[in-house]
């Protein structure tokens, strides 16, 4: 009699639901700390938030659903290890 009330108690159980695992990046898609530093380099090593905001909306080099791109721009700015403040909105690459 104890074993079967035993099996009915972990049968009745509820599956244990662990935290979701976090999605990876594609293969093959930009990150916009990526693209911000490709584009520095290629116009020689300084650019202001604005002349980097204008050169992706003209070339459409990023995908964003966000309705104000700049803030997602300037935070990326403010938080990236690779790129780094060259004076009042100026940045380069590390």
């Amino acid at each position: 009699v104890a074993k079967r009330t035993v099996a009915k108690k972990a049968a009745a159980r509820k599956p244990v639901v662990k935290g979701k695992v976090a999605k990876r990046k594609a293969a093959g898609k930009a990150t916009l700390e990526s693209v911000v530093a490709g584009l520095i380099r290629a116009n020689g090593g300084k650019m202001s938030v604005q002349d980097i905001l204008a050169a992706i909306d003209k070339g459409k080099l990023v995908k964003s659903k966000s309705g104000n791109f700049a803030n997602v721009l300037r935070r990326t700015l403010s938080t990236s290890a690779i790129l780094v403040s060259a004076g009042r909105g100026l940045y380069k690459v590390k």
